[in-house]
């Protein structure tokens, strides 16, 4: 696949019009790949609230189009936010407390996961 501007324009532009105000492809063949690959689109300021794998290994945010901010929760418990314009790559380990949230013009950005998704490995922060 390759993954062009109007796909990227085309894909923010479901996200915009759907309820969740997401949307996604993803480029893996199933939840048992051993890598999960996703162009993922968020409209205006959509916030995917705080998640967590009980998994090890390293996962990546490449922002494709608009802009992006990446917040973890630190070991130590402090908040650090990083903001992504097109171009910037953002990796981190997957077991770490992560929020992401699209920006003003809202964006699309390609997620790469090591490992299985496991529904029973992921988890949500109760606010």
């Amino acid at each position: 696949m390759f993954i062009n501007r109007d796909l990227q324009i085309g894909l923010l532009e479901e996200a915009c019009r759907h309820v969740s105000g997401m949307a996604r492809i993803n480029l893996h063949k199933s939840r048992d790949s051993n890598i999960q690959l996703m162009v993922i689109a968020f409209s205006p300021n959509k916030v995917y609230e705080y998640i967590c794998d009980d998994i090890t290994g390293l996962m990546s945010y490449t922002c494709l189009l608009g802009e992006m901010e990446v917040c973890l929760i630190e070991r130590d418990g402090n908040e650090r936010c990083v903001a992504l314009e097109p171009g910037n790559v953002f990796s981190l380990p997957r077991n770490i407390w992560r929020r992401t949230r699209g920006g003003e013009k809202g964006c699309t950005f390609l997620e790469c996961i090591e490992g299985r998704f496991l529904r029973e490995k992921r988890r949500r922060m109760v606010e």
